[in-house]
């Protein structure tokens, strides 16, 4: 219909202008009817106006008009014959420009539909003159559309439009494209929404940016997710830290691909490219990985060691992926260290075994002072003469007073866990306090046979503490000084002015304490005994010692050589060591044999109170019953004595019982003997190693007169042999 009207309105105009042109431009008309209708009709509406134009051209206006085929001779139709070709290629040119504008509506359909679809808006910009241009879709993006760039700002958030801005002037300055994320309220619905920015600039022949064609996205879901991923990884990245967990990939090949939260000093970098093993080597994980790769089946395992110097305890697991075929083509897994909760359970074994030991201790150090009590007890008959009597209350006394300073360590160590000594304080000459401490020990250093020194400055020290505690606290240190020395042995006490501080140390020629050991002497309920010395004691007293230090506001210190190099506690308040000084010859045991008729008994116990009274009590009952009070005094009065039964403590100051038992059943008159540990320590245990030892029976302390009567019964004489005198 197009063509048809086209052609009417052209032939038309040729009638009006033709009688005005003289005939000389009949085809004019035509063009612009073929261009029309080539764009809108096509190829085959434009070729038929053209053959319908040559017809009217040839009938109406090419002499004689009105002659259906006027043409006379060949040359007539050369202006026909052009008129056709060119006519035929401005309706083809138009025909094939109208194939272009449909291709081109349907590509701007097509980019819409998927500029829509992505949420995506395509714009111009012309730098000079400010003026943008969108895309379909644009306002459905931004709420609104706008003529000017200017126009844009007020929609960017106000903490982004300073960045964007410096984005987009370097870019332009610079010539080159660029990108940038931000956020932007909508016009309409006044939302936030995250936007992705393209923009390509283009420049002119001098290289000034004239224009830029860009692509805007709206990126709120992705960056909601991205922003959930990397939240999501945060809590991940939180719960592996606080679990101390680290997470980690290999390949087929047995390399790290991907590792999360390194420990031990190590970094990604430092593990990623490796093979397993070659980081921190342990055969027990090279075994548990090679069956995960050979069989593909997951494993639970836990390694120790130490890496760099450090100890570590982790707990694994690691699974396989297979491919179809079966083979392994990576491991992940995933180790927790658990190194301080395996230190604090070792400590816990450690405190429960410490604990086990002080009860076991606490039941042999009252028994002790109860065997003298009980033999002295047995002594107070109505009979007893004066001497005895007197005796028995030195002893009962005595004992009373040991197990009064047991109790008193007890109190104290309660007291100080639960925050509850009060210092009474006040200004102090350290000078006394040595001297009154000191006193305090004379009586049973003379008994040990120990040399006692003293030295100290001539001027006073003056600290601000509690005269009580600190003498309690030097006290404390020379009973266990007289303790681990042997008879005859060597303590010093020097007080020395440092600067603004005293130094108070107890050194001493005796047992020593091993490096290993010295680390624990101060905690509660740790005994470090050497080997072959029984010892007595809870196990508190240093760990009171160091509480009431510490509460003077000081601190204590240990220095030993070694076992058998002697010992140094040094009180800073401040503190210093000092060199043990070199240890005397110990003189040689006595033997106190008495009442020699009736069969032969020898007792061996350091509590001399427990070894004299029991001795009273078998002489009294016919026994010729001789004393010592340590291991090495015992051998010698049994080679002397060759008594019939032996009384044996365990726990002797130089060489343990046990020992001695079986250096006596090795003699030749060993075997005869009887011998009878009677020993504060009564556990299964305590009494299997006595057996093994060659005891033939074990009593515990304080042992019943009456039983221990009844079991050497045998070997007592006939009644009226026994001489009581």
């Amino acid at each position: 219909m197009l063509a048809v009207l086209l052609y009417a309105a052209a032939t038309g105009m040729n009638f009006v202008l033709q009688p005005v042109a003289g005939g000389r431009i009949p085809l004019l008309p035509y063009f612009p009817a073929l261009v029309l209708t080539g764009l809108y009709a096509g190829a085959g509406p434009a070729v038929a106006l053209l053959v319908a134009a040559v017809l009217s051209v040839v009938v109406f206006w090419v002499e004689p008009a009105g002659v259906l085929w006027p043409m006379a001779q060949p040359s007539d139709l050369i202006i026909p014959v052009l008129f056709l070709i060119a006519g035929g290629m401005v309706a083809g040119v138009a025909s094939w420009a109208r194939r272009l504008l449909r291709q081109d509506r349907d590509n701007r359909q097509r980019l819409n539909m998927a500029l829509t679809a992505g949420r995506m808006a395509a714009w111009e910009w012309h730098i000079g003159t400010g003026a943008m241009q969108f895309s379909e879709g644009a306002e459905a993006l931004f709420g609104m559309t706008w003529r000017h760039v200017d126009e844009a700002w007020p929609l960017g958030h106000p903490d982004d439009v300073e960045r964007v801005r410096g984005v987009i002037e370097q870019a332009l300055r610079e010539g080159r494209d660029y990108r940038f994320t931000s956020r932007m309220i909508r016009a309409d619905t006044r939302e936030l929404r995250w936007i992705e920015t393209t923009g390509y600039v283009h420049r002119d022949a001098h290289g000034r940016a004239v224009r830029v064609s860009g692509v805007t996205a709206d990126v709120t879901e992705r960056q909601r997710a991205l922003e959930a991923s990397q939240a999501a990884e945060a809590r991940l990245q939180l719960a592996l830290e606080s679990g101390k967990v680290t997470a980690w990939e290999c390949d087929a090949e047995r390399r790290y691909i991907w590792i999360h939260n390194t420990r031990l000093g190590l970094k990604p970098a430092d593990v990623v490219g490796r093979r397993l093993g070659d980081v921190i080597p342990n055969e027990a994980h090279r075994q548990a990985i090679d069956r995960v790769y050979a069989g593909g089946e997951p494993q639970q395992f836990q390694i120790e060691g130490e890496f760099r110097g450090q100890p570590y305890h982790l707990l694994c697991s690691v699974r396989a992926e297979k491919d179809a075929a079966g083979r392994v083509t990576r491991v992940i897994g995933a180790s927790v260290d658990v190194t301080e909760l395996a230190a604090a359970q070792a400590q816990l074994r450690r405190e429960s075994q410490r604990k086990d030991a002080f009860l076991a201790t606490l039941a042999h150090e009252l028994r002790n002072p109860m065997a003298p009590i009980r033999y002295a007890v047995a002594m107070l008959g109505e009979n007893t003469p004066a001497a005895v009597r007197e005796q028995a209350r030195a002893i009962i006394g005595r004992q009373a007073a040991h197990m009064s300073r047991l109790l008193d360590d007890l109190l104290d160590m309660s007291r100080i866990t639960r925050n509850a000594i009060e210092l009474q304080r006040e200004l102090l000459d350290l000078r006394g306090v040595i001297g009154q401490a000191v006193d305090g020990v004379r009586p049973a250093y003379a008994e040990l046979g120990h040399r006692l020194v003293v030295s100290s400055p001539p001027q006073p020290v003056w600290v601000d503490g509690d005269s009580t505690r600190l003498q309690q606290v030097l006290g404390n240190l020379l009973d266990n000084a007289a303790k681990y020395t042997p008879p005859g042995g060597e303590v010093t006490v020097r007080l020395d002015l440092q600067g603004a501080e005293a130094l108070l140390s107890v050194s001493d020629n005796g047992l020593g304490i091993e490096p290993r050991d010295q680390a624990q002497v101060f905690e509660l309920f740790s005994q470090v005994r050497p080997p072959g010395h029984g010892g007595t004691g809870l196990g508190i007293g240093l760990a009171v010692v160091r509480q009431l230090v510490e509460l003077h506001g000081g601190r204590i210190e240990l220095h030993s050589a070694g076992a058998g190099r002697g010992s140094c506690f040094t009180v800073r308040l401040p503190l210093a060591p000092r060199q043990e000084e070199p240890a005397e010859p110990a003189p040689a045991a006595k033997v106190v044999s008495l009442f020699p008729r009736g069969p032969a008994a020898l007792i061996v116990d350091d509590n001399r109170d427990a070894a004299d009274s029991l001795a009273v009590l078998l002489r009294a009952n016919g026994f010729t019953a001789s004393t010592v009070y340590d291991g090495a005094a015992a051998l010698q009065a049994f080679d002397a004595l060759r008594p019939q039964v032996l009384l044996l403590d365990l726990g002797l100051p130089d060489i343990s019982g046990l020992e001695v038992a079986r250096t006596i059943r090795r003699r030749p008159a060993g075997a005869a003997v009887t011998l009878v540990a009677i020993t504060g320590w009564g556990q299964d245990k305590d009494r299997q190693q006595t057996r093994e030892a060659g005891f033939d029976q074990h009593l515990v302390k304080p042992v019943d007169p009456a039983q221990l009567l009844a079991l050497l019964r045998p070997l007592r004489p006939p009644t009226g042999t026994a001489d009581a005198g």
